[in-house]
């Protein structure tokens, strides 16, 4: 299977979507190049009820997202494929209190949304074991695109 990664997820605030800092930092990303290609791992897929995910604009579901969705304007909803599963994180801060956060995979998880779903499959860690991954954001001016063949 394909696993296309276009973003790596941000830490901030934001007055629309809350605070997603991370430590009290003002901006910061985490780079998931590694953690795609190296560190996906059957052991890791856990289904997860997605009542438990905070995912950037969850507050607004169903408005705001989906086909309205103000990042993409819809597009990357239409194009994901949810049945490519997510990467979240417990140990994680977010502005729900939820058990994980959303690390890749907003876009997919408002399709199986939309689509009835109550859970799906997801790569899980422990931020604590990523979160030597993060970085300046001024760093991460680009996306990336990353594809990896990843085996089921």
């Amino acid at each position: 299977m394909n696993y296309s990664h276009n973003n790596n997820p941000r830490f901030f605030y934001t007055y629309e979507n809350g605070n997603w800092q991370f430590e009290g930092h003002e901006l910061k990303v985490l780079d998931l190049t590694f953690i795609i290609q190296s560190m996906l791992t059957e052991d890791r897929l856990k289904t997860i009820n997605l009542k438990e995910i905070a995912w950037r604009g969850k507050h607004h579901f169903p408005y705001g997202v989906g086909n309205n969705c103000k990042c993409c304007g819809g597009k990357a909803f239409r194009e994901c494929d949810p049945t490519i599963p997510g990467i979240i994180a417990y140990n994680c801060s977010n502005p729900y209190d939820n058990k994980y956060r959303m690390l890749d995979g907003r876009h997919r998880i408002m399709r199986l949304l939309f689509e009835g779903k109550t859970k799906s499959k997801f790569y899980v860690f422990d931020f604590n074991d990523i979160k030597h991954f993060m970085r300046d954001d001024k760093n991460w001016n680009k996306p990336t695109k990353i594809i990896v063949e990843v085996n089921k």
